[in-house]
């Protein structure tokens, strides 16, 4: 079997590139109050287990007829920023 391929430049570590990329999509797909209410529902749930933390979530989902009012619905409720 042949060797992985030895990248030609430096590359940043992934767990420092994808973040800063998400970022800025998320920036430009939502609106400042949406993106308020995503990054204070991530905060929410970091601390709950993994598997908690989506059940979670898709409860509240599945309550709401979709996103945007999912948002509105929860973000009285999420720590402040």
């Amino acid at each position: 079997t042949l060797p992985p391929p030895t990248p030609s430049f430096p590359t940043p570590p992934l767990s420092q590139s994808a973040p800063r990329r998400a970022h800025r999509r998320e920036e430009l797909l939502l609106t400042p109050g949406e993106l308020t209410a995503v990054r204070g529902l991530r905060r929410a749930l970091r601390p709950r287990e993994g598997q908690a933390a989506l059940d979670t979530l898709l409860e509240r989902l599945r309550a709401t007829p979709d996103n945007a009012a999912f948002l509105r619905q929860v973000q009285p409720t999420l720590p402040a920023v």
